[in-house]
């Protein structure tokens, strides 16, 4: 059984996260929001499962996070070990 402090403490870390990458979590905070209006109406046991869909679609936004960062790094290190890719493409733009 969940207590009103255990969704709040959530809530309050799912929130730290969506604040940190705004624009990427807008839907996230939507369904926080949706969460909290469940828990002073509906009951702490939905709102709950509404926090688990919520925190399910934070993490697949940080995943997504992750792969674009790991993709970012993996183009500047090319250009380091491969300098002659990058070169080679610049001449023949020209």
């Amino acid at each position: 059984m969940f207590t009103h402090m255990d969704f709040y403490r959530i809530t309050f870390a799912l929130n730290s996260v969506i604040y940190e990458n705004k624009a990427m979590f807008s839907r996230s905070q939507e369904r926080l929001k949706d969460a909290t209006a469940l828990a002073d109406s509906a009951g702490i046991e939905r709102a709950m499962r509404s926090l688990i869909r919520c925190e399910k679609n934070i993490e697949e936004n940080i995943a997504l996070l992750f792969k674009t960062e790991a993709i970012r790094r993996w183009e500047e290190a090319e250009k380091i070990l491969f300098p002659e890719r990058f070169v080679s493409n610049t001449k023949e733009g020209s």
